[in-house]
């Protein structure tokens, strides 16, 4: 990964695809959506779960970084 690092992102958006894909048909299947309709659900609950995580990261990195004393005149 360091000597790739554009090949990060997209072997995400590969992973994301493909398992959004694996998950639309039985998602179509038990409902009475069809596959493009479940695919959606599917792809706005992954970018929600993104952001999700996204947030929850920057929390903690903003939450951990250590207070500098301010210094006395």
């Amino acid at each position: 990964m360091l000597a790739f690092p554009l090949l990060g992102p997209l072997l995400h958006l590969v992973l994301f695809v493909g398992v959004g894909a694996g998950l639309a048909g039985p998602l179509a299947a038990s409902t009475d959506l069809g596959w493009w309709g479940a695919a959606g659900c599917v792809a706005v609950a992954g970018v929600g779960l993104g952001l999700a995580v996204e947030a929850v990261r920057r929390l903690v990195v903003r939450l951990s970084t250590p207070r500098t004393p301010e210094p006395i005149p």
